[in-house]
């Protein structure tokens, strides 16, 4: 860029896609010369539904992530919580798995997820007005600071 010398680079591509391109291919949706250009090392990664013994790994990464991301020291979950998780089939694959666990974390207050706090898309719609969604919002966020910063007297309950 920005010169007449031609100039020699070393390029690695590397792509995704959920779509089958051999099929594409032969049906001349998707360009064959570039088909083999990209199929050089081919990996395929089966849906999560398919390897449930990646679940518990790719939910504790999450977890940590999530904590780490919002300053949440032990953000857990139980065990019934994790078989909630296995016994679901996950048709939004990985992606899904994280939004699921970003929900949870919100409605658990940033302390222990407990399975009533999995909510996943297919089988609930949440429909709060925002109204609600703020006051929703706030007493997680009062719960998660007196839960860091607790007080001396007894008499309060959240």
């Amino acid at each position: 860029m920005g010169s007449n010398q031609t100039k020699t680079v070393d390029v690695r591509i590397l792509a995704a896609t959920n779509r089958n391109l051999e099929q594409l291919v032969r049906l001349n949706q998707f360009r064959e010369d570039l088909y083999y250009r990209f199929n050089v090392v081919r990996i395929e990664l089966p849906p999560l539904r398919d390897r449930p013994e990646d679940l518990e790994q790719l939910t504790q990464h999450f977890l940590s992530s999530i904590a780490l991301r919002n300053g949440i020291k032990n953000l857990a979950i139980t065990s019934t919580a994790l078989k909630k998780l296995r016994d679901y089939d996950w048709p939004g694959n990985v992606r899904e798995l994280q939004n699921t666990l970003e929900r949870a974390a919100v409605f658990s207050g940033g302390r222990t997820i407990l399975p009533e706090h999995l909510i996943f898309n297919q089988e609930h719609q949440i429909n709060l007005n925002l109204e609600q969604a703020i006051a929703q919002l706030e007493i997680n966020f009062i719960r998660h600071a007196l839960a860091l910063y607790p007080m001396k007297s007894n008499n309060v309950f959240v």
